[in-house]
């Protein structure tokens, strides 16, 4: 429930008493909409604990991301949270500890932060996705570059 002091009031607002909190699933039942939760994280793929960007310049960043078959995104790291929504075919993400880990249409993930990973298409059909980055402003949500594993397959 949603405490009287967390609200602002005047006289166009809706007053606290009118406000209930409620999961999704039941609020389909009152207003006859459909609503799924479609991730519910407190770490990453890798397992890497939830920690949110602090910042006094917030920036979202939404992009959507089309993979063709058999390609791949490169080596890369997200220095913010990043969350990946699957629209359509199966995402692959390998981590540097050679794990893979898979998200099918439909799904979502959050990826590993501060981690060298590649995600990739190893289906016949394209891959479509959905990508919010948590970031701040005047700072790149994506990083590439040679980092040391590179380095030695060189």
């Amino acid at each position: 429930m949603i405490k009287k002091s967390m609200l602002e009031t005047s006289k166009n607002s809706i007053s606290p008493e009118d406000i209930v909190s409620m999961p999704a699933d039941e609020a389909n039942k009152i207003v006859g909409r459909r609503a799924r939760s479609l991730l519910k994280a407190f770490a990453t793929i890798g397992r890497q604990k939830l920690e949110y960007l602090r910042t006094d310049k917030p920036e979202i960043e939404v992009m959507l991301v089309e993979v063709k078959p058999g390609g791949q995104s490169g080596r890369h790291i997200h220095p913010v949270p990043t969350l990946v929504y699957v629209i359509e075919g199966t995402l692959t993400v390998e981590l540097d500890d050679e794990s893979r880990h898979k998200c099918q249409a439909g799904n979502a993930v959050l990826e590993v932060i501060n981690t060298w990973h590649n995600a990739r298409n190893m289906g016949r059909k394209s891959l479509k996705l959905l990508v919010i980055y948590l970031g701040e402003k005047g700072r790149a949500n994506v990083l590439r570059g040679i980092n040391r594993r590179d380095r030695e397959q060189a």
